[in-house]
């Protein structure tokens, strides 16, 4: 059975939580826009796709 967690290991990990969660969706707003740049890129080099 997991320990509670106290409230200073929840004040230390919190902003550590909050860092990573931000660099996460930074890093899926980033890899939609390179996705869409290189489908875009993709389709204008297709002779079939034109």
């Amino acid at each position: 059975m997991k320990e509670p967690v106290t409230k200073e290991q929840y004040e230390f990990y919190k902003p550590l939580f909050d860092a990573e969660e931000r660099t996460s969706l930074q890093l899926e707003g980033r890899a939609k826009v390179y996705l869409g740049i290189v489908s875009a890129f993709s389709r204008c080099n297709d002779p079939e796709g034109l």
